[in-house]
């Protein structure tokens, strides 16, 4: 399934690409394709330096976590399908082109999760052949010590401390759908409109959870698959 920018034609393709791109993606793109368009950026930038100046050890698994399943979680949530489906049509409404900030936020989330499965399950941790103290120094060697990324991680830590509680689990996936609408529509009277039916609806909100619940199983099971080709 392709989504957003990746739906157009070649032509559209070749001059919102390379060296073409900064003067035609502010014109040909939309809204929505601009912040597509730069959270593409974010991991594309991630899998160039991986394979370039880091080559870790199971570098396939490694570029698997940090680019191609936040990309997917995004895209699969809130980028419209090559049928012109989106499942929240939240960007057609942002106030704000903020795309990379919705990677850095993706990233982190998905790192957290992929932190419990690494923590939980020691002979998954040995088959991937690296830690989440691993990952998280990619990033910095990346993106420098103080990044969005560790940003965005230890927030989630924090809010989501298993000590404390103080979220429950299942609610984890709903926090982060909030937190890209929270940075993409500042305007609090464009968030009501947007977000009141899907968030009034716990019906959605419940099949939503568990579309996150399995979508992790499904990239764990994808990851175990490449580190066993590396």
């Amino acid at each position: 399934m392709n989504y957003g920018i990746f739906r157009h034609g070649f032509f559209k393709t070749f001059l919102t690409r390379g060296f073409l791109r900064s003067i035609f993606k502010p014109l040909i793109y939309t809204k929505s394709e601009n912040i597509h368009g730069d959270f593409v950026e974010v991991v594309n930038d991630f899998v160039l330096k991986i394979e370039r100046e880091i080559k870790p050890k199971n570098a396939m698994a490694v570029m698997f976590w940090l680019t191609i399943v936040p990309k997917l979680f995004f895209e699969m949530i809130f980028v419209e399908n090559e049928r012109g489906e989106v499942y929240l049509d939240v960007l057609n409404n942002a106030t704000e082109n903020k795309g990379r900030e919705c990677a850095f936020i993706t990233q982190a989330f998905i790192l957290w999760n992929l932190q419990q499965i690494l923590q939980n399950k020691k002979e998954y941790r040995d088959e991937m052949g690296f830690s989440i103290e691993d990952l998280e120094e990619i990033t910095k060697i990346i993106l420098g010590q103080e990044n969005k990324i560790i940003h965005y991680l230890n927030y989630y830590r924090e809010k989501f401390d298993l000590k404390k509680l103080e979220v429950d689990p299942r609610d984890w996936s709903i926090i982060y759908v909030w937190d890209i609408c929270d940075t993409l529509i500042t305007d609090k009277k464009v968030l009501k409109e947007t977000m009141q039916e899907w968030n009034d609806d716990m019906l959605k909100k419940m099949e939503f959870i568990s579309f996150t619940t399995h979508f992790i199983i499904e990239q764990k099971e994808t990851a175990s698959k490449l580190s066993k080709k590396s």
